[in-house]
């Protein structure tokens, strides 16, 4: 079933049949197991039914009717609406606000061949920049190639490890600029995983695709890349700095060890990196229809390798899986009670280093979305999630969700469920475009083996999955 978007096919009058904007066919009769979730979340019902559903109605209904988003389209689309751009905004607590411009070329030269581009900024020190072009080789696969620049002076560091981060009294931030670029064979239902599948933790987004399907497995795909990037890290201006007060690393109020061994390891020197990484997904569900009843199962790994002198003794492997499943409680009508477990795990070769950075982490927008991203910081991690997926409107999903989690020692070494935290929140995204949509996020995380609260999340911005 592919997403419903908003008309744009003129104004509303005798001749045009009205759009079914709310994607609630009035047939529908609902499975019973959607009636212990209403009476449970009924406070959250009456939120998006008269806080969100009924202005997003009024609006999209004057949009339709005196044809804006069609005007808007001839204005910012070009050659038969096949090259474009449009305006992003990011606003999160904890985090810089960023505003930028998105791009769109499809078609480009030839028919196999895309472009995306954007950059974002807060006109002081963050600017994210990518351009990435795609080239359909085939039904079942396609190549992405991409270059991108981040310089941000607002990312935080906790510590390392299952304990050390206890809260706000904990936080320090850094400035890190890093150049990097991929190249990136996607096949199958990899062609539709999300991006950041292969790059950080593996994502929760559904690896579907409309075109592909093998005889032997209903959904079966993955992707392999080559990376490289040059990751360099400064003192920052933002308080708590993590080189303490006076902003300048190697004194004695630094709030972290520094060196090239400790917690901020090559934190002083940087590093240059390779990284061969690899995904496979295997689906049950029909491919296109990631509304249905199902079982996913992802494995990924990845090879980190430091490249010149700065890095030479750097040397590591990551990798894990997410085991998955979904219970359609709607007859596809995008309404969907799903469940999962993320594990992953590091693996230092004998006597090499691995980067701060490059460890498995917890927190941002796909794992334990309570926190910031980059949160915790270990050798390996473990989340369990549920979510309750629904429409509130034909381009706008709501999803629900609560997971639990965790990094620990190699292995899982130190697991111990009394130190399991919590992340429950409410997330909002619109579901138009594989390439970019508008997301609203609340979220809360918890302190150990606790309902207690330790930091909210709220973000709200334009999300460019390329």
């Amino acid at each position: 079933m592919s997403p419903a978007r908003v008309p744009d096919a003129g104004p509303l009058d005798e001749r045009r049949e009205v759009p079914e904007y709310d994607a609630r066919e009035p047939e529908w009769s609902p499975s019973p197991l959607v009636w212990p979730a209403r009476v449970v979340l009924f406070p959250l019902f009456l939120v998006t039914e008269f806080g969100l559903r009924q202005p997003i109605g009024f609006v999209t209904r004057g949009i339709d009717r005196y044809n804006i988003a069609t005007n808007l389209r001839e204005a910012l689309t070009f050659r038969d609406h096949t090259i474009g751009f449009f305006p992003t905004i990011s606003i999160a607590n904890g985090m810089q606000p960023g505003f930028g411009i998105s791009a769109f070329a499809d078609k480009l030269f030839v028919d196999w061949h895309v472009v995306r581009a954007a950059v974002s900024t807060d006109f002081q020190r963050n600017i994210i920049g990518s351009v990435l072009n795609r080239f359909t080789l085939n039904r079942a696969a396609e190549l992405n190639m991409l270059a991108a620049y981040q310089r941000r002076d607002d990312l935080v560091f906790y510590g390392i490890g299952t304990d050390v981060a206890r809260g706000e009294e904990d936080r320090t931030r850094f400035e890190r600029s890093k150049p990097f670029a991929e190249l990136e064979l996607a096949i199958g239902s990899g062609k539709a995983a999300s991006a950041s599948a292969s790059s950080g933790g593996i994502s929760s987004g559904d690896f579907a695709t409309n075109d592909f399907a093998l005889q032997a497995l209903s959904h079966l795909g993955g992707r392999l890349s080559l990376e490289v990037s040059d990751n360099n890290f400064s003192c920052t201006t933002r308080r708590p700095d993590i080189c303490g007060d006076d902003s300048v690393e190697g004194t004695a109020d630094d709030r972290f060890t520094l060196g090239r061994t400790g917690d901020a390891a090559y934190f002083s020197s940087g590093y240059a990196l390779m990284r061969i990484k690899a995904l496979i997904s295997v689906d049950s569900r029909a491919p296109g229809r990631p509304d249905s009843t199902g079982a996913r199962l992802d494995v990924f790994g990845r090879y980190g390798e430091g490249l010149g002198g700065r890095a030479d003794n750097v040397r590591f492997f990551r990798y894990g899986g997410e085991l998955a499943a979904f219970v359609d409680v709607s007859g596809h009508r995008r309404r969907v009670i799903g469940a999962r477990l993320y594990v992953e795990l590091l693996e230092r070769a004998r006597g090499r280093d691995v980067p701060f950075m490059e460890l498995v982490n917890l927190g941002g927008p796909e794992v334990m979305r309570g926190f910031l991203r980059a949160r915790f910081q270990g050798d390996s991690a473990t989340v369990a999630t549920i979510d309750y997926r629904w429409p509130i409107w034909s381009f706008l999903d709501a999803n629900l969700f609560y997971e639990m989690g965790n990094v620990w020692d190699r292995h899982l070494s130190n697991f111990d469920v009394r130190k399991l935290r919590g992340s429950y929140g409410l997330a909002m995204r619109t579901n138009t475009s594989r390439d970019a949509s508008f997301q609203l996020l609340v979220a809360v995380g918890t302190k150990t083996w606790s309902a207690e609260p330790e930091e909210f999340r709220f973000f709200a911005g334009t999300n460019v999955g390329f």
